[in-house]
């Protein structure tokens, strides 16, 4: 297939789309009819959508005296009884690392995997699982706790919790890194 550059200027749009598909030769520039040029503009769509607007959009979002919560069910991340991320939740995870990022370089994030069953084994590995994942997204492991926890009632759910950085550069950004 041969490569050719046409000036776009000094031919008509019926030129070009006959030159594309094949079905006729273009007349030479000189006796086509001369269009003006168009300044291109470079349209930006509204300001980027704030971190939480993105993530509710592909989970579920409460605000908490904890932090920002980010919701998903177990279900549409894991197959019962199994801590390898499902292929079809890489987008979303995808999205909410996207999201994460945003937060800025002093966020920190705790992961909450929770089981209905109770196996708190599968739990503490399905919260590796998430934050091995969004590690491999940019967000740095060492700025995720993971904790598989028991169950919560009939939830059976991964939580994400944003912690925003703290006013004072002394304190931790994990609510629970104090001694207990």
């Amino acid at each position: 297939m041969k490569l050719a550059v046409i000036a776009l200027t000094s031919l008509t749009l019926a030129s070009v789309a006959a030159i594309v598909t094949g079905c006729a030769t273009a007349p030479p520039p000189e006796t086509a009819a001369v269009e003006p040029a168009r300044p291109v503009v470079h349209t930006t769509s509204a300001a980027l959508p704030s971190p939480e607007a993105a993530l509710a959009r592909v989970a579920v979002v409460r605000n908490e005296p904890r932090g920002m919560v980010v919701t998903l069910p177990i279900s549409t991340l894991f197959e019962p009884g199994e801590s390898t991320i499902l292929p079809g939740a890489r987008d979303k995870l995808d999205r909410i690392a996207r999201a994460l990022r945003r937060e800025g370089a002093d966020a920190s994030f705790e992961v909450e995997a929770r089981t209905l069953a109770g196996d708190t084994d599968i739990s503490v590995k399905r919260a590796a699982a998430v934050r091995t994942y969004l590690d491999a997204r940019g967000i740095p492991a060492d700025r995720i706790l993971a904790e598989g926890l028991a169950p919560d009632g009939e939830n059976a759910d991964v939580q994400i919790v944003v912690h925003t950085p703290p006013t004072s550069s002394s304190a931790s950004s994990f609510p629970s890194a104090a001694p207990r």
